[in-house]
This record gives structure tokens, sequence and C-alpha cells, in this order.
């Protein structure tokens, strides 16, 4: 439950304003109290199937490779425009 609510802590998840958590279903990733915590704090769970990492793989090329490239390419602008401030992990979002 700590990673539940650091997630919240880090994304401001509400119950208003819900995000999204992808993991594999893993029996030990699936304790009830868990699912529970995490629906309660704005968190929504969807889980692959146990071992099937090799199939998710397309969704990390094809989705977050795509994602990460554009969005270094936002942080660089950013701080090309903004020199000597910072960013956290509040603004990624």
């Amino acid at each position: 439950m700590k990673a539940f609510e650091n997630m919240k802590k880090n994304t401001r998840s509400s119950k208003e304003d819900r995000i999204i958590l992808l993991k594999e279903n893993n029996k030990s990733h699936c304790i009830l109290d868990s699912i529970l915590y995490a629906t309660e704090i704005g968190i929504t769970l969807v889980t692959f199937p146990p071992h099937c990492s090799h199939r998710i793989l397309p969704l990390d090329v094809g989705v977050m490779g795509p994602f990460k490239e554009k969005l270094c390419m936002a942080q660089h602008k950013w701080m090309t425009a903004n020199p000597g401030k910072i960013t956290t992990t509040h603004d990624l979002a």
C-alpha cells in the first residue's frame, strides 16, 4: 500500500481525477485490500495476465516510446525557454 500512497502523492489522484495503473495480474499483486485501497484513492487498476510481458512490449514500443520522446522534446524546449527554473514530478503529468 505504500506504493499506492506514493503514487497518490506524486500524481495527486482522487476519485474525481483518477489515474490508470497498468500491471501484471500476478497473484502477489492482487491482494483485495490493496485493490480496494487503490480504488478508494483514485487509482484504476488494469491488469494483464501473468507471464505476458512479451505481448505487452508493443505497448511500450508503440505508445510509451513515442510519448517519452515527445516528453523529452517538450522538457528540453521548456528548459531552454526557462533557464534556471526546475520542473518537479508534479509538473510532468
